[in-house]
């Protein structure tokens, strides 16, 4: 009987030893188990261990070594260069691992031979020296014969009733008789399988069976058996040729010789290099070759024998590429068909020889981790058509048992041309990945799973798999979880593999070959196993209390056919809201029939449920989200924390419970106080995760803005009216204060800070953790309820955000108060100049400029420089211009309090005021409009331009003639007016203005009188600037006889800032009021015309020629 397949093939380097110390009475200690640990358990397929590498051989590195496995008897053997390790690893105790010693050279070819009442060994190596043991059982007797071999064995195969046939490379086959193996014979004799003689006269060995000197054997197959089976034939395969022998004439005799080159080319048109044969129940020859053409292509030919020689009856393409010529496979068919096995060293291939079934099942292992298979060989009356065993011994593990159901595969493995190749890859992808997920991983401290789950290179969509696979695990639906009837175990295994198939994305780099929204869905299968887990565990601990107060109990007992909690629980797994529904619906009556004492029971036991389940959730996403690559402030996918009816019960069970905390902190119950006021924090907590939850998906998914606006208002509400204030209500602040900390809500932690007993504590606290956000909301506090003392009186960390805060137009009217605090006092002076110039109120207008002129000092300690001085100089301008326009505005007011005006209306006060000081203005002229609107802008306190200041003085009707005042007035404000505050054209258009409303109004000889009362330094400063003087001038110099010119010559032009200036007048008022000083020019020339120019002339001429006036100033 044939022993199953384990060949050194063709030319094949021979391997590097391995070391066994030897040890004739060493025992496994491993011994194998009904619960095998399982590598792989796909539909069709289950891989499982079957015995472990024995104590001595673990700890060895066998991946240069070879395995011979027997299927008959159990029995293997692992050879090494000078010893074999034998033991049964089907029944450990019936032969434990055992040593036998062997030649010292490799390779070592060695073959089990079962006798009637023993099992012998036989073991021989490369150069001939060859020991066989009748019984196993005793390693220590041997018998030993030399054979002269020409070159290294290739096969060693155990023919019944005939012996064993030893095929050398060369190409001579060599017998060892059945009779000297069967006896307990102290010799072995051997002697040469020989072709006829007149086929070996091109041979230089006489003794080699080949038909041509460049080829060499390969391998040998038993043929076929008759009833005693007892093979009557054996293929030899060579390079080039397949030959059957008759085994038992004498002697041997070839009957048929079959050229392979010809029959492969015939085929398919190119040379292929053949690699294994075996023989099948149907008297089929199957041949793997490997095709020299394409290198990495392989093909199963079953064929036929004919009269005339051998067909190819059909070509099984090998679909799996493999490019490795130093890998040499070697095939096995499994009961003589019609499942075949192909072993490379890291890969073993189950494909069938059936026309009808084609499909191909991958076992792929570690580098050289497969040392040797062996299958069960076909005997009669055995037929097993769908099922099939194998054994594969791999040096990191030891023997493992392959179990093949055809009947489990799918369609589309089948031959069906309704299947794409696409669908195909999807399945193989899917059912890789979920072997990986469930055997990819170290199984337990023992074992490393050798099988390598290949998810490189893969077509199709990762999507579907993994959540069909998610899916399938969470809800307990898939088959290679283990069930147990204990749920913590069975929750822990599903949390297990959950966790696997993310690492194994991980692993493998495709964790960005799924998309976004899969990541998410995977992470919430993985969070809901969490949650059950955390229910299971407060659950076994109730019942270990004994108190009956599970309420999980009881609505598992409502809610399932079996009352039974278990069921409640898995069938809960994939709905966590409805569980939490069910459990608030206990409470929910109370809302509207009221909360007493005796419900607080309820309430609390309720509320310990939803804590349980939220801080279950949040734990996972703390220590597995970034496992995951996802962000946990923003789902793309919905986590039922932020499931609508989720936060509405959430928040009725936060207002029972707060409800029940008042009634509890009533009474005397101070242990069931501590433990509700603990779950109202708890419950707080949890319901504002669940609005950052919900906020958080809305914003993800771009939701819209209206929804996320009432989300938004919702939480408002309910964070500060509700939780908070039930926090605060139930003496509880540190709470309120660490949930706006945790949650970052700084509205609360500055309300908090601001009502609390120290504020200054909490305030440079949270400025130190949460910087310029909490600053800047906690300044806007203080300027709101108007505290600015308490805005500006900063420091520490807070005065430096206050910089910042202030930086903005609506409030720079307060920064100079921080510059003077930090001592930046050209900051502050300027700050206080603009300040002045934008405040629209005279009463404070002298204390700004005063604080400015200060600061400015302040800031300059150079107080004798050029600059220094004349800035000061334009601080004094500024406070006596306000002191003339408060001269002003008290002529007013005193007026008003002569007159008791005060009680009456703002427009009837002005209405006097303009009756009294402008009496010759009409009230339909536009002037009288300009004047009123500033009369009345006065009264209220308004500054108004200094401008419109000298146009309220001109246009006084008053006893001691205002127009002297006008100079006066003018005088003064050209003195200190600052630089560029006012153009050429307007500083003459208002001289002008002065002397024609003189002019206007008085004579020449009233006017030289008065002129002259002006002292010397007053006249010049008029006259020298004034245009007027200029023109009258030109008169006297140009035309002796005192010809007067036309009115055209003298021109008053409205300066281009006119419409600017008088902003309250419209477009047409202001082109009205320009008609009215057209109208008062023409008037003014008539007065020239009439006037002594040359008198007037002549008085200021003598003027100007006083001694005391510098004449080089003048020019």
């Amino acid at each position: 009987m044939f022993t199953p397949k384990s060949k050194t093939k063709g030319r094949r380097a021979a391997p590097t030893p391995a070391t066994i110390t030897p040890n004739t009475a060493i025992t496994s200690t491993n011994a194998t188990s009904s619960n095998n640990p399982i590598f792989l358990h796909s539909k069709s397929l289950v891989v499982s261990v079957l015995s472990p590498l024995p104590s001595p051989l673990s700890s060895q590195n066998l991946a240069h070594s070879q395995a011979i496995l027997n299927q008959l008897s159990g029995l293997i053997t692992i050879n090494s260069s000078n010893h074999a390790a034998v033991w049964n690893y089907s029944k450990p105790n019936s032969l434990p691992l055992s040593i036998f010693p062997l030649p010292s050279t490799v390779p070592i070819l060695a073959t089990f031979i079962h006798l009637r009442l023993y099992t012998a060994f036989l073991a021989v190596n490369s150069i001939g020296s060859c020991r066989f043991w009748h019984n196993i059982l005793d390693p220590d007797t041997f018998v030993e014969l030399a054979i002269p071999f020409s070159s290294p064995p290739s096969f060693l195969i155990h023919c019944e009733n005939y012996g064993v046939i030893i095929g050398l490379v060369s190409g001579e086959l060599i017998r060892i008789k059945s009779e000297s193996l069967v006896t307990n014979s102290t010799e072995l004799t051997f002697s040469y399988i020989l072709r006829p003689k007149n086929w070996l006269s091109l041979l230089s060995n006489s003794n080699s069976v080949l038909k041509s000197q460049n080829d060499f054997l390969i391998a040998a197959v038993p043929g076929s058996n008759d009833q005693s089976r007892i093979s009557r034939y054996v293929y030899i395969l060579t390079s080039k040729t397949l030959q059957k022998w008759s085994l038992f004439n004498n002697p041997e005799t070839l009957d048929s010789e079959i050229d392979l080159s010809t029959l492969f080319y015939n085929h398919f048109g190119f040379n292929c290099k053949v690699l294994d044969l075996d023989y099948s129940k149907d008297d089929f020859v199957v041949l793997l070759v490997k095709s020299e053409l394409r290198k990495s292509e392989y093909f199963l030919l079953v064929c036929k024998e004919v009269s005339d020689g051998l067909i190819i009856d059909f070509c099984k393409p090998i679909v799996h590429q493999y490019n490795d010529d130093s890998n040499v496979p070697c095939i096995a068919l499994c009961n003589g068909g019609p499942f075949i096995y192909i072993a490379f060293n890291d890969l073993v291939m189950i494909t069938s020889i059936s026309k009808d079934r084609q499909f191909e099942e991958l076992i792929p292992f570690k580098t050289k981790d497969v040392i040797g298979f062996g299958v069960d060989k076909y005997r009669f009356g055995v037929l097993q058509d769908s099922k099939s065993k194998a054994t594969i011994c791999c040096a990191s593990v030891g023997v493992l048992e392959v179990e093949f159901d055809s009947t489990k595969l799918s369609v589309s493995q089948y031959a069906d041309p309704t299947h794409t190749f696409q669908t195909k890859q999807q399945e193989t992808l899917s059912t890789n990945l979920e072997q990986y997920v469930f055997f990819g991983t170290a199984l337990n401290n023992t074992f490393n799973n050798p099988i390598q789950f290949n998810l490189s290179n893969f077509q199709g969509d990762l999507n579907t798999p993994c959540i069909h696979l998610s899916k399938s695990i969470l809800e307990a639906t898939n088959p290679n979880l283990q069930h147990s009837l204990d749920g913590s175990a069975s929750l822990s295994e599903r949390a297990f593999r959950l966790r696997e198939l993310v690492y194994i994305l991980n692993d493998n780099k495709l964790i960005d070959q799924i998309s976004e929204s899969t990541l998410y869905r995977l992470f919430f299968d993985a969070e809901k196993i969490a949650v059950i887990s955390a229910l299971w565990k407060h659950h076994n601990t109730v019942l270990g209390m004994d108190s009956g107060n599970d309420l999980l109990t009881t609505v598992a007992a409502e809610c399932t056919r079996n009352h039974d909690i278990r069921d409640f629980v898995y069938e809960s797994v994939n709905d966590i809201p409805k569980l939490l529904m069910k459990v608030h619906g206990y409470v929910l009556p109370l809302k509207s029939r009221g909360v007493t004492l005796s419900d607080s029971q309820l309430v609390i036991e309720s509320s310990r449920l939803f804590t349980i389940v939220f801080e279950a959730a949040i734990q996972f996403r703390v220590v597995e989200g970034a496992k995951y690559h996802i962000d946990t402030r923003h789902w793309l996918v919905e986590p039922f924390t932020a499931h609508t009816d989720l936060l509405d019960i959430l928040q009725t069970q936060f207002e029972i419970l707060a409800q029940v905390v008042g009634l509890v902190n009533a009474s005397d119950d101070i242990d069931m106080g501590e433990d509700s006021v603990g779950l109202l924090i708890d419950l707080g907590k949890h319901l504002v995760q669940s609005f950052h939850d919900r906020m958080g998906y809305y914003q993800k998914i771009n939701q819209n803005q209206t929804d996320i606006g009432k989300l938004s208002e919702r939480y408002k509400v309910l964070l500060e009216n509700h939780i908070v204030k039930s926090l605060v209500d139930n003496g509880v602040v540190s709470a309120a204060f660490e949930l706006a900390e945790q949650f970052q809500e700084l509205t609360i932690l500055v309300n908090l800070s601001l009502t609390s007993k120290n504020p200054q504590i909490y305030i440079d606290r949270y400025i130190k953790k949460f910087g310029n956000g909490f600053a800047t909301l906690l300044f806007q506090t203080y300027f709101d309820k108007q505290q600015y003392g308490h805005l500006m009186d900063q420091c520490g960390p807070a005065s430096a955000y206050l910089d910042e805060f202030l930086d903005q137009p609506e409030l720079a009217y307060l920064m100079w108060v921080q510059d003077l605090k930090m001592k930046r006092y050209g900051n502050a002076s300027k700050g206080l100049w603009e300040l002045a110039e934008k405040n629209r109120g005279i009463d404070n207008q002298q204390l700004i400029v005063s604080l400015s002129k200060l600061a400015y000092m302040q800031a300059t300690p150079d107080y004798d420089s050029e600059a220094y001085l004349t800035t000061v100089s334009s601080f004094d301008i500024a406070q006596r211009f306000l002191l003339i326009q408060k001269h002003l505005k008290s002529l007013f007011n005193d007026y008003m309090q002569e007159n008791h005006l005060t009680s009456q209306s703002l427009d009837t006060t002005v209405r006097k005021l303009m009756t009294a000081f402008y009496p010759n203005l009409k009230r339909k002229d536009v002037m009288y409009l300009f004047i009123q609107y500033y009369v009345k802008e006065l009264v209220k306190g308004v500054k108004i331009p200094s401008k419109v200041c000298l146009e309220l003085i001109l246009g006084m009707d008053m006893q001691d003639n205002p127009y002297f005042d006008a100079w006066e007035l003018w005088i003064e404000f050209s003195k200190y007016l600052p630089d560029g505050d006012m153009t050429a054209i307007e500083e003459e258009f208002y001289l002008n203005r002065i002397w024609r409303a003189a002019w206007l109004h008085d004579d020449w000889v009233s006017l030289h009188e008065q002129l002259s009362l002006l002292g010397d330094d007053e006249i010049n400063t008029v006259i020298r600037t004034t245009n007027i003087f200029h023109f009258i001038s030109q008169i006297h110099d140009l035309n002796e006889d005192h010809v007067i010119p036309t009115p055209s010559s003298i021109q008053l032009s409205l300066p281009p800032t006119f419409s600017q200036l008088y902003e309250p007048l419209t477009e047409s008022q202001i082109k009205a009021l320009g008609t009215v000083f057209k109208g008062e020019q023409d008037r003014l020339q008539g007065l020239v015309t009439e006037s002594k120019l040359d008198t007037f002339h002549s008085h200021i001429i003598g003027l100007l020629r006083q001694d005391d006036v510098d004449m080089m100033e003048l020019s």
